[in-house]
């Protein structure tokens, strides 16, 4: 391998000249920015609707997240671990022990024996009057047994001396750091990172409301992400509910909080965002958007109408072909795999799955390889094979070459053959085996009701995941999934893209046939009076 050296001026001024294209150019390798914390403004950059020259066609109009009494209900526990834990290792640090025999002299009643003795007297009575109710369940007299009898014998134990908690005042007693408390200290520093865990995962949870979309975006960190949307087009309505027939009706409605259902007219798409924060104030949001697309669509569809009625149509701008980004490969591995994503002038984009999928096949025959050839070693060191390469051992060697290379360049073109193809009309799954048929499935880009995004932790940081799609039908078939492609946000944004030009396109396609229908109205109408005319 040579190793080329180049002019570091040189490579300054070539980097300032550098196209768009160029500058967009993404690697496999390339992790997102923020694994651990993410923004709403983080999640738009990542799949939002760009222009040609790549420029972010989407801004944030709202975010709602969940309500912070669903973060401190989450944080009970680990915060309590955390207090206990912490409590009972500075508790023995300073001479604390459990269950002392023998502290104070025998026989004494204290306040807390009279109080032992008092809870004994209630359990008795109740467990009475319980027994004299035929609908008592035996569990609950079970209880109450069991209940007596641990009273009856901490009261002994304290009558005898013993102290369940006490305070032992020796100097020479330091436990600070023995094995107890070291475990102890430890579960107190896992509590510690359970409660950072709660509220990172609260953190990057949310609903973002864009000009262009909703987004529901939920991570469990370091478990996966999912991610579901629905564009503004498709939203019917906003559902609310404060939990009007829950006990806790009153307060959810006082705190301000409750859940989020954003339905859609496409087939079973809605969004479900529960424990969000003000969620009138999101339903107001959303629903503004949708009237205000809604108006804009009317506006822009009566201009064009009018500009054609009257001659005066502006000329259409020349469409701008999408710019070719190439996606930067390791040079090694630019022998073997194409570029990922490949992209044609005419906006024709095909993924194959990320490259570390063909590098986990291609594992087994090299594993396979060396362990071949370990035999045949093993086999000469013992005698069994003399080192021979015209013999036997040449033969064994030359079909283990010869199958290792078989083998490899089988996976290889496997893995070429698994295509995921987006066109300016429809999306397209390709399943081929090697030199053999091939499964195509393919739907319409006005088909899509959902894309969602699912990643795990590892696929998130190496920069691969699935992108799932649902048509309409409810069928089995009905899912599209292209499953491990590299930068599925991308992916995402490229994909919502297209749907969006494609609405386009329809409307503009309904324009043009009511145009054509008024056009042919017209001519009718005026051969009818052109008639009437002559007739006269």
């Amino acid at each position: 391998m040579t190793i080329s050296r180049k002019d570091p001026d040189r490579t300054r001024k070539s980097s300032m000249t550098r196209s768009p294209q160029d500058v967009e150019q993404r690697s496999w390798l390339s992790a997102p920015k923020r694994l651990v914390y993410r923004t709403p403004a983080s999640v738009i950059e990542e799949t939002g609707l760009r222009d040609e020259q790549g420029r972010l066609q989407e801004k944030e109009i709202y975010t709602c997240r969940h309500h912070w009494s669903l973060l401190l209900r989450d944080l009970l526990i680990p915060i309590g671990m955390l207090l206990i834990f912490a409590a009972l290792a500075y508790y023995r640090a300073i001479g604390g022990e459990f269950l002392d025999i023998d502290v104070v002299p025998v026989g004494g009643i204290d306040i807390v024996n009279r109080v032992l003795l008092f809870a004994v007297f209630i359990v008795v009575c109740v467990w009475f009057f319980l027994s004299l109710a035929t609908s008592t369940r035996r569990n609950t007299m079970a209880i109450l047994i069991i209940l007596g009898v641990l009273l009856v014998g901490l009261f002994y134990f304290r009558y005898q001396g013993g102290r369940v908690f006490y305070i032992n005042q020796n100097p020479l007693l330091d436990r600070s750091f023995d094995t107890l408390n070291v475990v102890l200290i430890g579960l107190a520093i896992l509590s510690g990172l359970a409660v950072a865990y709660v509220v990172f995962d609260w953190l990057n949870d949310f609903l973002i409301l864009t000009d262009q979309r909703v987004i529901y975006d939920d991570e469990k960190l370091f478990v996966r992400r999912e991610q579901d949307q629905i564009i503004i087009e498709d939203i019917q309505n906003v559902v609310i509910d404060t939990g009007e027939n829950t006990p806790l009706g009153y307060l959810q409605h006082h705190l301000k909080f409750g859940k989020v259902v954003i339905q859609s007219a496409s087939f079973r798409q809605d969004i479900v965002f529960r424990g969000a924060s003000n969620p009138k104030e999101m339903q107001r949001q959303i629903m503004g958007e949708v009237k205000k697309v809604q108006e804009n669509w009317k506006k822009a569809d009566f201009n064009k109408m009018i500009r054609k009625i009257t001659n005066t149509a502006a000329p259409s701008a020349a469409a701008s072909a999408q710019p070719v980004k190439r996606s930067s490969t390791a040079r090694f591995l630019a022998q073997f795999f194409p570029e990922n994503p490949e992209r044609k002038e005419d906006g024709t984009i095909t993924w194959r799955p990320h490259w570390i999928f063909a590098v986990a096949e291609l594992l087994r025959p090299t594993g396979a390889f060396f362990l071949v050839i370990v035999v045949l070693l093993i086999s000469v060191q013992i005698g069994l094979l003399p080192v021979n390469l015209l013999g036997w051992f040449g033969v064994l060697l030359l079909l283990c070459i010869v199958g290792f290379i078989g083998w490899v360049l089988w996976q290889i073109e496997d893995y070429r053959n698994d295509l995921y193809i987006l066109t300016s009309s429809q999306v397209i799954d390709i399943a081929q085996v090697p030199f053999g048929p091939e499964n195509r499935r393919t739907a319409s880009l006005g088909a899509l009701q959902n894309v969602q995004l699912k990643t795990t932790f590892i696929g998130r940081y190496i920069g691969y995941g699935d992108v799932e799609m649902e048509t309409a039908g409810g069928k089995s078939d009905s899912k599209f999934t292209f499953h491990g492609v590299p930068q599925p946000s991308e992916v995402v944004a490229l994909i919502n893209k297209y749907r969006a030009e494609f609405k386009r396109g329809e409307r503009e396609r309904s324009l043009n046939e009511t145009m054509a229908l008024l056009k042919e109205y017209h001519n009718f109408v005026q051969q009818q009076q052109h008639g009437r005319v002559e007739g006269q």
